[in-house]
């Protein structure tokens, strides 16, 4: 049996080059964990800061998973492109709360108050179990709408 193959001239550097290389994208990274962090604070998005914490991770997810495919020379890493599917979804979950909010406060031009009241009573309530700080704020707001709609 005849070995020919040199084993002296392999060092560290030569056997786990491509290793380092391949492991370096450390944006990648930064875009899968922003990802995550975006869809966990869905549970704040009630209060203004949970919906701005949860919209700059979204869209920090978004830049650092391009970030990581210029810095693979164009080819997007498994971890980056669930950061940017992640941080994708989490903007949908914003767009969709906003729509929801924005539809509850348009319905005060067509409901009466007591109608209003009865609506987020049942509705909103029930969503918001765990959060009623939040919820009062909405019941607040609604009023105050109401409020200055009867004084005009």
């Amino acid at each position: 049996m005849n070995n020919d193959f040199d084993f002296t001239s392999m060092t560290y550097s030569t056997v786990f080059a491509d290793e380092k290389k391949k492991n370096k994208n450390g944006f990648a990274i930064a875009s899968l964990v922003l990802g995550i962090v975006s869809l966990l604070s869905c549970c704040c998005a009630s209060t203004a800061i949970g919906m701005l914490a949860m919209g700059a991770c979204a869209i920090l997810a978004i830049v650092f998973a391009f970030v990581a495919k210029k810095n693979a020379n164009g080819k997007m890493d498994a971890k980056a492109v669930a950061g940017l599917v992640l941080g994708l979804v989490a903007i949908v979950v914003i767009l969709c709360f906003a729509a929801a909010v924005l539809g509850i406060f348009a319905m005060v031009d067509t409901l009466p108050q007591t109608e209003m009241m009865t609506f987020l009573e049942e509705n909103v309530k029930p969503m918001m179990e765990g959060n009623e700080a939040s919820y009062d704020k909405i019941m607040e707001a609604v009023k105050a709408v109401y409020a200055a709609k009867g004084a005009k």
